[in-house]
This record gives C-alpha cells, structure tokens and sequence, in this order.
C-alpha cells in the first residue's frame, strides 16, 4: 500500500495546519504534536513537506526557531523520500522519463529535490 502521510500524521495523533512556519520554511515540527505547513503550496510541495516534518516529529526534538543540524535535515529528506516513492514505480517511470527529472518527480508524486535525494540513495 502506498505511504499516505496524512494517515500518517492521523496515526500517530499529529495535528497539521497551515500558517507561518518561519522564514524561508515549508513546514516546522513545533512539538505538542503540531505540524505547521506553509499555505499555498502545491499538492505535491504539501505531501513532501508534510512526509518531511512527520520524521521530524518522530525523531527530533522540536525546536523553535528551528536550527536543526543539516544532518538531521538530510535524515528526514531521506526517510520522507523512501516513504513516498515506490521502488518499483520509480523503475518503470525511471525508464520512460531518464532524461527528464522534472516529470519523473512529477508522475512519482515527489518535490524534484526528494527524488534527487531518494536517486542519490538508491543508485550505485
């Protein structure tokens, strides 16, 4: 069955609403299970985010203003990104669109940033 954040955020009593999270953030884990998602943002911007701070939830501390470590800004991409993208599914779409990222990202459902993250993890 495919990762679905919100039954995700739903299952471990994560609240989600949108408002400011911070300059230049798309979303803030703010503790108190209370995930801030920026408004505006694109169906697919929101998912990746949302999948984002959902492992911020489950394994950092939350921290207002957010100053986490890149380390832990790159754990999350990671994690969000093998939860979102289907290994088999991104074999097939992987053939048809190998010379353009841009769709790829788009039919996988993913930012162009966390399927580069998930390429980067899942290709010799």
């Amino acid at each position: 069955m495919p990762y679905d954040p919100y039954e995700h955020a739903d299952q471990l009593g994560l609240h989600v609403i949108e408002g400011n999270p911070g300059k230049g953030n798309r979303g803030l884990w703010a503790g108190n299970g209370i995930i801030i998602i920026r408004p505006g943002l694109t169906c697919i911007q929101f998912r990746c985010t949302l999948a984002h701070e959902i492992v911020h939830a489950e394994y950092d501390p939350p921290i207002i203003p957010r100053h986490l470590s890149p380390k832990a800004e790159a754990k999350a991409d990671r994690i969000a990104a093998e939860r979102l993208i289907d290994r088999k599914e991104f074999s097939r779409l992987a053939e048809m669109y190998f010379d353009n990222p841009t769709q790829l990202a788009f039919e996988l459902g993913v930012t162009p940033k966390l399927l580069e993250t998930y390429i980067k993890h899942h290709t010799p």
